[in-house]
């Protein structure tokens, strides 16, 4: 099906009339983009990322603007057209609010094309040296005696393609012994915890406080045919131990695939499901806070066992001492 993008430019006062507006009229199939909201919202939620893409903030910048869609057929054209009166009809009823241009323009696709036109950027690829990542949508090529995991991208961060994962699945096919135990922290998409069960492990448990990312990864698990070794539950490990249940002894391999400041958070608890020996590997972490990391660690009784980096980022690898 066809629809029609409609993009009305504003200021940050002038965003709440607007919407109001075009809620009156009917057309509320719109998202809101402004710089000062998005700057509020990762200023707010700094603890989930330390690295915000340039060309993002660049592209935002002195953005306000409200982004209508409307299907392209008559009853969509029909409120096209009595756009250009409605919004001098708001401008001439709220002369105390400065709304700016509210310039208009359009661009019509087709949302099929819209919603799977990256996958042509996303082929088959190598990881380390024993792992193959696909996108179901593509036929496997020749992997050899490589474990073949099988994405679902648009699931989050469930394509692997990342440094940050990338790096983790290396670090674990080093270390992950032959029938070990995991458990992911953060388990996103549940991809470590998948990769595990393909390269070896017995069993795999993920956490993330996160419902969605829960179902994400259990959707992960029956499409790479693992759902049967892995269970994935919603909540906090610092909170809520019961959530897990930790082997005698605890895991051979603790995997966190997140941010700086949450593994310093998560780094006092690591050792309470880490068995004497087993491995801890963390990901995630941008260079500029690699020291403040480990620094984290080896206070929580961790021992620094190796450091991978590609493009700027770093995955630790530790050992809970014996």
């Amino acid at each position: 099906m066809k629809y029609i993008e409609v993009r009305i430019d504003t200021t940050p006062q002038g965003i709440e009339p607007l919407s109001d507006r075009l809620t009156m009229i009917g057309a509320d199939a719109f998202s809101v983009q402004d710089e000062a909201d998005m700057l509020s919202f990762l200023d707010n939620n700094r603890k989930y990322w330390d690295y915000i893409d340039e060309s993002l903030l660049n592209g935002m910048r002195g953005v306000s603007r409200i982004v209508l869609y409307v299907c392209d057929d008559e009853a969509g054209h029909e409120l096209l057209d009595r756009l250009p009166a409605e919004l001098e009809a708001l401008r001439a009823a709220r002369p105390d609010v400065a709304l700016g241009t509210l310039a208009v323009t359009c661009s019509t696709a087709d949302d099929d094309e819209w919603l799977n036109a990256w996958r042509k950027y996303y082929k088959p690829f190598c990881v380390g040296e024993r792992i193959y990542v696909c996108p179901e949508w593509e036929r496997p090529g020749e992997h050899g005696d490589r474990v073949l995991y099988v994405s679902d991208p648009g699931l989050a961060f469930g394509s692997g393609i990342h440094e940050t994962t990338r790096l983790c699945m290396e670090m674990l096919e080093a270390v992950l012994p032959a029938g070990g135990t995991v458990l992911d922290m953060g388990c996103g998409s549940g991809i470590l915890a998948v990769v595990a069960l393909l390269l070896g492990a017995k069993s795999a448990f993920g956490v993330d406080v996160d419902d969605k990312a829960v179902s994400a990864s259990r959707h992960n698990a029956e499409l790479n045919g693992v759902a049967d070794r892995c269970r994935f539950v919603c909540g906090d490990l610092t909170e809520e131990t019961e959530l897990v249940e930790t082997p005698e002894g605890g895991f051979d391999v603790v995997c966190a695939n997140i941010v700086a400041d949450v593994l310093i958070y998560l780094a006092p608890y690591v050792c309470g499901y880490l068995k004497r020996g087993g491995s801890f590997l963390a990901s995630g972490i941008i260079d500029t806070r690699l020291g403040e990391v480990c620094d984290a660690f080896e206070n929580a009784g961790l021992e620094i066992a190796g450091i991978r980096r590609e493009n700027g980022w770093c995955a630790v690898s530790c050992r809970q001492a014996l």
